[in-house]
Formats: C-alpha cells, sequence, structure tokens
C-alpha cells in the first residue's frame, strides 16, 4: 500500500515512465534489419497510444543531443546537469 506524500498539501503522484528506446534488430551476418526489437504494439499495450508520439520526441531530442545542441528534456533524463538538480542552498 502507498500513501501520498502530505495529502493535504495537493500532492499527486508524479511518477512518469519513460518507454525504452528499441534499436533494430541485426541478422545473422550482422546487418541492421528494419524490424524494432521491441515492437511498437507491445510498447503501446505497456505506455499507452501516445508511446510512439513520445519515442519520437526522445528520439529528436537525442539527435540535437548528439550534435552538441541543448536539450533540456535529455539533460534531465539523464542526469546531466546533476550537480545542480540536488544543490544544496
Amino acid at each position: 500500500m502507498a500513501l501520498p506524500l502530505h495529502a493535504e498539501w495537493g500532492t499527486q503522484p508524479n511518477v512518469f515512465y519513460v518507454p525504452p528506446m528499441s534499436p533494430s534488430k541485426y541478422a545473422a551476418d550482422g546487418r541492421a534489419l528494419d524490424e524494432q526489437r521491441i515492437p511498437l504494439e507491445y510498447l503501446e499495450s505497456l505506455f499507452g497510444p501516445r508511446t510512439g508520439e513520445v519515442l519520437d520526441t526522445l528520439e529528436r531530442e537525442r539527435q540535437v543531443k548528439a550534435e552538441g545542441g541543448e536539450s533540456e528534456l535529455m539533460d534531465t533524463l539523464i542526469g546531466f546537469k546533476h550537480a545542480e538538480m540536488f544543490k544544496l542552498s
């Protein structure tokens, strides 16, 4: 059983799950196939109908970061600036 943290303050559960990126399957000769290791339909059964949209956003933001750009989303997800996230004042 779980209890809300200070329900009198109007807190709500704030847990969000990020669906896993699914790299391509590989053929026996090492070629990448045009088939994902985890089928989108299966991920949608776990995370809901917006899973494809979320995965597209993650891929775009990942590419931005890979090209040296700024991505607040990726910084948050990977804790890139973890020292700032837990700064004590």
